[in-house]
């Protein structure tokens, strides 16, 4: 480990390796274990700009500043181009708030250019922190398809970590830390999951370190559950989700994410908007106001003990802060 800001005092551990003077940092990262009762919550709600999204942003656009400042090649990667972008490199994100918030203060301080794709349903209050970023903001209801479209007619590279094989590497970072605050490997590990990139990066952590694979628990909403619902039945679906951010219907790694439970011999619950509120009011009351994804994590492992499953040493990832 160095004395380098943020997720770069693991800089040599992580792959593909980025120069120095490339890394760009915000301090990411040096989050807190809290432990309460017999749980331990790892509070990625603490990073820059109030979510975990911080820690593969800051890889993705590292990585990627690097590439630009070499000679210029054909070819690309989600309708990305290196010819004839003057070496100015464009970026675009589609994303339901904290991924574009993250990628905002990172471009900023790259001093590049960003496009950014959201949905009319994004929470007012991301919306605003948005605005306070000097980028253009689109809302449409096709952010997705539509930030692929603006990467191909303006040699944009996009930045949707779930499309990306950069999208993991950020998140190894949460494991090399909860390792040197456990002295040990956690038994389990609850994961507030979207696209499912966080789980594959704490996955791949653990097998860079040759580390056992704890059980990772995908935790899903009853609006949104492509992944839990191949282990998780009981619950009726609802039109709407406290949990904002796990948004994904479609989800491009699906296949690795059931994989990587598999090996782990976790699993994945679907959790309601009741279970949601519950343990974010838990939570309040022990005075961690965090996100209702994050509530969402607690709410699954109160499912599974419900269910029976027992534990000892458990992660909780909180992981962004309440807009």
């Amino acid at each position: 480990m160095t004395t380098q800001p943020g997720i770069w005092q693991y800089a040599q551990q992580l792959k593909p390796l980025v120069k120095s003077k490339f890394r760009l940092s915000l301090n990411e990262g040096h989050t807190k274990l809290n432990k309460i009762n017999h749980l331990y919550f790892k509070r990625e709600d603490q990073n820059p700009t109030g979510s975990v999204k911080d820690r593969g942003i800051a890889f993705q656009i590292s990585f990627l500043m690097q590439k630009l400042s070499l000679p210029l090649s054909r070819g690309g990667k989600e309708g990305f181009s290196l010819n004839n972008i003057n070496n100015e490199p464009k970026f675009v994100i589609s994303s339901s708030g904290n991924a574009a918030i993250s990628a905002a203060a990172y471009c900023q301080q790259a001093k590049t250019e960003l496009t950014i794709f959201v949905s009319p349903q994004i929470p007012k209050a991301k919306l605003q922190k948005l605005r306070q970023f000097p980028f253009k903001i689109i809302t449409t209801k096709q952010p997705i398809s539509q930030a692929y479209q603006y990467a191909k007619q303006n040699s944009a590279y996009n930045l949707r970590p779930s499309k990306d094989l950069l999208g993991p590497v950020g998140y190894q970072t949460i494991v090399f830390e909860l390792l040197n605050q456990f002295k040990q490997s956690p038994e389990a590990i609850f994961i507030p999951t979207s696209s499912g990139t966080m789980l594959a990066g704490i996955a791949q952590g653990f097998h860079l370190l040759k580390k056992p694979l704890p059980k990772l628990y995908a935790i899903q909403t009853t609006n949104c559950h492509p992944i839990a619902k191949k282990y998780d039945q009981d619950f009726k679906s609802e039109n709407a989700s406290l949990a904002t951010g796990i948004v994904a219907k479609v989800v491009p790694r699906k296949k690795q994410i059931h994989d990587f439970i598999s090996l782990s011999q976790g699993g994945a619950y679907v959790v309601s908007n009741q279970q949601i509120k519950s343990a974010h009011q838990w939570l309040k009351g022990k005075e961690i106001n965090t996100s209702y994804e994050g509530a969402a994590a607690l709410a699954g492992y109160k499912k599974a003990i419900k269910s029976n499953k027992k534990f000892n040493n458990v992660v909780i990832l909180l992981t962004g802060s309440l807009f």
